[in-house]
């Protein structure tokens, strides 16, 4: 439980953002500080779209100008 709520009432409920909040209901059942690991996923996200950005200039490419299957060879 949480706060006293049963779990099973802690859930998607089908509207936006429902699949957000029962995310975060089971990161903090496990002890997770799900804030801390949001802004850690934002940064390694970051971090993969600079260094694809980066390869495609030393290619001589704009990455505005990229193709989603162009940003794949560079994602990696």
């Amino acid at each position: 439980m949480s706060n006293g709520v049963p779990e099973d009432l802690i859930a998607d409920d089908g509207a936006a953002g429902g699949e957000l909040f029962a995310a975060i209901d089971a990161e903090r059942r496990r002890n997770a500080d799900p804030e801390m690991d949001l802004r850690a996923a934002a940064r390694r996200f970051d971090r993969r779209v600079r260094e694809a950005e980066a390869k495609a200039l030393a290619d001589g490419r704009d990455p505005r100008s990229l193709t989603p299957e162009q940003w794949r060879e560079y994602w990696g």
